[in-house]
């Protein structure tokens, strides 16, 4: 996991949890589904920035160690995020 993203993913899986007990808590869906609303805008831009950065016809630059571990790294952010927002769907029943 992304150490910028851990302490995130704890809070929202506790998130789930709760809601998970209290399945009918109007304040907590409304919580966890602007969770969800966050999560989705984010995805949005990392995948953006990925196809800016890194699809032919645009500017990526040569494939340096540096870029290569930059990719890296937003790609498995895009994998927890999205994990993440399979998790807020399923207990928000959708």
């Amino acid at each position: 996991m992304p150490p910028s993203l851990a302490d995130e993913v704890f809070e929202t899986q506790e998130k789930l949890e709760a809601l998970r007990e209290a399945p009918r808590n109007p304040a907590l869906r409304r919580e966890v589904a602007a969770v969800r609303g966050e999560l989705a805008d984010r995805l949005g831009a990392l995948v953006a920035a990925l196809r800016e950065r890194y699809l032919p016809g645009t500017p990526a630059g040569p494939a340096a160690p540096a870029v290569l571990d930059e990719l890296r790294d937003r790609l498995s952010e895009i994998a927890y995020l999205r994990t993440l927002a399979e998790d807020v769907d399923e207990a928000l029943g959708g």
